[in-house]
């Protein structure tokens, strides 16, 4: 069974003010799409380790991975 690493912690405050852009005294978001709301889902163990291992092969967040893959979805589904 896969190891859950919950030990990571948050990036301090301080440092997201330092390193985020602002504009207008807002952060600026580097997304191009707004974000809608947050939503949970439980993987399956194989999955929870395939976004673990891209996580750590790329330097990315998990968020990332799993929007990658949910966009290629979409692309495959709406060009089938």
């Amino acid at each position: 069974m896969a190891k859950i690493n919950k030990s990571k912690k948050s990036v301090p405050y301080e440092t997201v003010m330092c390193k985020a852009e602002r504009e207008g005294g807002k952060f600026v978001s580097p997304y191009k799409e707004p974000r809608g709301p947050a939503i949970a889902v439980r993987l399956p163990i194989s999955l929870y380790e395939w976004v673990e291992s891209e996580v750590a092969r790329r330097g990315c967040s998990k968020s990332e991975v799993i929007l990658e893959a949910l966009k290629s979805f979409q692309v495959q589904n709406l060009s089938a």
